[in-house]
This record gives C-alpha cells, sequence and structure tokens, in this order.
C-alpha cells in the first residue's frame, strides 16, 4: 500500500507483511519474560542454543525500538502529508495508548511491591534503592511523566519501564525534527527546533542515541519497496536476515558485553548493528508481503500482539514476587524457581509461562483493547472544552505499534 502521493511505504492492514511484523511484536515481548524468568546453566548441546536465544531479552527491545519507529512515523508522515497534522490529536493518540496500560502497571507494581515487602522482606532495586524508597509515590509520579531512567529509577522493581520513557520522548522528539523542515512558517520551524534541542539536553546522551536506532524504523516508512518475483530467493532474505538478528544478538557475549539497560557506550555499536538488521528485515516484509492478504487463522498472531504491550509492562513485578516466594533469587537468575533442575526447568516453564499470558491478556482486556473508546473519550472532552475556543480538527488515523 503505497500512500499519499505513492511517497510513503506503509504496511497494509490484513496483509501477511501486518501479520507477520504482529508476530514479530509478540514474539520480541515472550523473549522479555523469558529472559526474566532465565534458565538452569546450560554450557553445551541443544539447551545450550535455547539458552542464548531466550536471554535476548535486552536485543528484543531494540526490535521494538525499530518497529515503534516505522509505525509512529509513518502516521505522522501521513499526517503531514495529508495536510491533517494536529498536535492534539497526535498527543492524544500517543498519550491514551501509552497512559491506558501504563497506569494500571504501576498500581499493580506498588500492588506486588508491597506484598513482596510484607511477607518476605526488604530488596534492593538495581539502582540500589530500597524497594519501599522505590515504591514512594514521587518515584510513581516520575514513572507517570516518563522520567525513569533519565532523573528517576523505575517504580518498584519494575525494570521494563525504563524503555517506556524513551519511546515517549521519541514520540516527541520525532514530530518535532521533522517540523524543522517541513513546518509552513519559519517561525514554526525556528519553535520546532529550540524544543528539540532542549528536549535533547533534557533527556541526555543516551536517550539520543537509541535515537538514532529508533530513526532506522522510521527510515523504513520512506524507501520505496523493492519488487522481487523469485519466492525462493524473498524467503532466503528474509530468514537470512532473521537469523543475521540473532546472531548479531548473541555476538555481544563473544566480547564479554552483556547488553544491559544500563546501556554503557561499549554495547551501543553491538545494538545500532541489530537495529540496521531489524530495520532491513522489516523493510523486506513490507516489500515482499503488503500486497497478499492472509488467511484467517493468521489472525491469531494479530490478536497476541494486540496485548504484547500490557506483557511487558507487567509481567516483571509477578515474576519477582514468585522468585521470592519460592525462596530463590531475583527475576532473571539461573536459580529461578528452576534450581538449576532441567526437569523443573521443562516442568514448570509452561504453567508459569501460560499464566503470565492469561495475566497480561486478562488485563488488557480493561487496558489495551479499550484504547480506542479511551481516544475517543478524551478527545470529545477535549473537543468540548475547546469549542467556544478554536474550529474543530478532525480525528486522524494513527497505527498503534
Amino acid at each position: 500500500m503505497r500512500a499519499v502521493g505513492s511517497r510513503l511505504n506503509l504496511v497494509n492492514p490484513g496483509s501477511r507483511a501486518s501479520v507477520y511484523l504482529d508476530l514479530i511484536r509478540f514474539v520480541a515481548a515472550a523473549i522479555v519474560v523469558l529472559s526474566h524468568l532465565g534458565t538452569p546453566d546450560w554450557s553445551t548441546g541443544p539447551l545450550f542454543i535455547w539458552k542464548q536465544i531466550t536471554s535476548l531479552g535486552f536485543p528484543s527491545v531494540i526490535i521494538f525500538f525499530v518497529l515503534s519507529g516505522y509505525f509512529i512515523s509513518s502516521s505522522v508522515l501521513k499526517m503531514q502529508d495529508s495536510g491533517r497534522w494536529s498536535w492534539r490529536d497526535y498527543l492524544i493518540n500517543r498519550g491514551t495508548r501509552l497512559w491506558i496500560v501504563l497506569i494500571p502497571a504501576l498500581l499493580l507494581t506498588l500492588f506486588w511491591g508491597v506484598l513482596q515487602s510484607q511477607l518476605y522482606g526488604q530488596e534492593y532495586t538495581r539502582e540500589g534503592v530500597a524497594m519501599t524508597d522505590a515504591l514512594s509515590i514521587k518515584y510513581f509520579f516520575s514513572n507517570l511523566v516518563f522520567m525513569q531512567h533519565i532523573y528517576s529509577p523505575t517504580f518498584g522493581l519494575n525494570n521494563p519501564l525504563w524503555s517506556l520513557s524513551f519511546e515517549f520522548w521519541y514520540y516527541i522528539l520525532f514530530p518535532c525534527l521533522l517540523l524543522v523542515f517541513k513546518a509552513k512558517t519559519k517561525r514554526g520551524k525556528v519553535l520546532s527546533f529550540i524544543v528539540f534541542s532542549s528536549i535533547s539536553l533534557f533527556v541526555g546522551w543516551k536517550v539520543m542515541l537509541y535515537f538514532l536506532i529508533w530513526l532506522l524504523g522510521a527510515v523504513v516508512a520512506i524507501i520505496k519497496p523493492i519488487k522481487l518475483k523469485n519466492m525462493f530467493v524473498k524467503i532466503l532474505l528474509v530468514v537470512g536476515t532473521l537469523m543475521a538478528a540473532i546472531m548479531v544478538s548473541i555476538a555481544p557475549k563473544a566480547f564479554n558485553i552483556y547488553p544491559t539497560y544500563y546501556l554503557p557506550l561499549k554495547q551501543y555499536g553491538f545494538d545500532f548493528a541489530l537495529g540496521l538488521v531489524a530495520a532491513f528485515l522489516v523493510y523486506m516484509i513490507i516489500s515482499f508481503y503488503n500486497l497478499s492478504n492472509t488467511s484467517r487463522p493468521a489472525a491469531v498472531f494479530t490478536n497476541l500482539a494486540g496485548f504484547s504491550y500490557t506483557l511487558y509492562l507487567v509481567h516483571y513485578p509477578v515474576i519477582n514476587f514468585i522468585s521470592k516466594a519460592s525462596g530463590r533469587k531475583a527475576a532473571g537468575s539461573s536459580d529461578f524457581i528452576w534450581q538449576q533442575s532441567t526437569t523443573n526447568y521443562f516442568l514448570y516453564l509452561p504453567i508459569v509461562f501460560t499464566a503470565l499470558l492469561l495475566y497480561a491478556w486478562l488485563i488488557s482486556l480493561i487496558t489495551e483493547a479499550k484504547t480506542s473508546g479511551a481516544r475517543e473519550i478524551v478527545s470529545r472532552v477535549i473537543g468540548n472544552m475547546k469549542k467556544n475556543r478554536a474550529p474543530s480538527v478532525s480525528v486522524v488515523e494513527s497505527y498503534e505499534k
């Protein structure tokens, strides 16, 4: 599907490309969960390969950045090209998408953290903050306004929250960057440049370095798709790129670099390389499979991706609670409830993983699945507030990441 002026490379809803990207979203979220569940210390054979794949939690976040960069930039560029750009509509779309899950996730983090502290005693976050302090109202609101990992630790022990602050600021930075060149007036261009520069200084160099990876997804949205007729070549390219992504994800360990959300500079080269490979994979999937419709059974992948954001935000406090309840180490430890036992791992993993999926899905039914309705309510309320002060602005379509 080619959008306004045939200039944008947009994915066609209902196409196989759309389903494949949904599958990638869910698999990335699932790997994050599996990485936090940990594995026994397998060192050889097929189980060692499984251990390497299920430890790719941080690389999965890099893939999230690229996918987000593609979908969000596509939405912004489409609005710009159609002449329907509105900061109000855009912020309503993004804000409802983020907060409708984030607020319940923070409250659940508080619940599990307090329960864990009461039953199993004090614990400290990776930043060295006592859990009781990390659950303070100060950190609740700092995470609510996306200050985590910038000017405050993540709330409670919900470490995955770190990437959400990056995402939020990228949502603001990209339109500002675009408006530096596309604003209709010189004043608009200057103002956009000032806001972009101010936010860049505010969030710091680490956030801005990973913004470059996010932008790789945006590049896909503006490159004309390639056309190949040979099905074997298509499959070979997609599978080859997927394998390359796995290899690049594992490669840092060969140099004794274990990517973490502390984002040491030495891991950035590997993260950027993964971003390039992931962007190329997204580009090929859209190029090869965007015009073919999917079958009904493939809709299961879309449904799974439909609660991947919720799964990402709510799973960690539960895993940490189970870990403490079983007398084991922290989430992600090889000495989780498996107790270094391969038998325990394959006995309990399907039960724990399925329970986490069900937990996240049930929460998503009253949060993530209600995003469109919440957006309409917020739009209506804000529209009524401004009814007598400004002309109405049409609500624009946006892609959900």
